[in-house]
Parts: structure tokens; C-alpha cells; sequence
């Protein structure tokens, strides 16, 4: 992994430095390495074998609370904002609510289902 690459010539460069050990580009938006999707990652260097957006849904997520708090503050409520909110339904399916629900009501079952002791 190489921090902070600033240009394509310099990715390319340490691909080229580097053959055949795997590479890591970690960009983040607004960062100094350029933007590259896999596609063209791959056409600077055959060795970038990992791309990271790890900072994206961070990013993402300020974006979402920021706007949301705005129509909170304009509004006073969520009314007229549902359509960028996930329904309650759907956070507890990603979440497996339900599941650890029954794990807390005694369910011993459950428990072992989702490996918690």
C-alpha cells in the first residue's frame, strides 16, 4: 500500500516498481489520489488488486443525516421525507431484529442460530 498517490503517472510508476505484488489503492473522495474505477485501475497497473472507497458511505451517510436534520429543522417533522428514509420493516430485516428479540425473550435456539453464546 502506497499513501496518497497524487497522480496516474505515479500509480503507474509503483505498479511498475512492484510487478506482481498486489496493490491497494485507497481512494477518498476529495483525497489527492485521483479517481479511477476498477476498469481503468486495472488498465495503470494489472497488480491493483484491491480498490477501497472507504470513506464513501461515511460520506454518505453525513450527507443523509445533514439533509435529514435540515427537513427536521424546517418542517418539524418527517413528514414529506419518507421517500428518503428505509422503512422500519427493512432495518429490521438487515439488522435480524426479530432474531435477537427472540434471543432476549429466552430463545436458546435462536441464540445458537446466530452464534452468540
Amino acid at each position: 500500500f502506497v499513501e496518497a498517490m497524487q497522480s496516474e503517472e505515479e500509480m503507474r510508476l509503483v505498479s511498475q516498481a512492484l510487478p506482481g505484488v498486489p496493490l491497494l489503492c485507497n481512494y477518498i473522495e476529495g483525497g489527492k489520489t485521483p479517481a479511477k474505477s476498477a476498469k481503468a485501475l486495472l488498465d495503470i497497473g494489472k497488480n491493483y488488486s484491491f480498490l477501497m472507497f472507504s470513506t464513501a458511505a461515511m460520506l454518505a451517510a453525513t450527507k443523509a443525516l445533514q439533509d435529514l436534520y435540515a427537513h427536521l429543522l424546517e418542517h418539524g417533522s418527517t413528514q414529506g421525507y419518507s421517500s428518503n428514509l428505509e422503512s422500519f420493516a427493512e432495518f429490521k430485516r438487515l439488522v435480524n431484529l426479530d432474531e435477537y428479540n427472540a434471543v432476549d425473550a429466552g430463545d436458546d435456539e435462536m441464540a445458537k442460530t446466530l452464534h452468540l453464546p
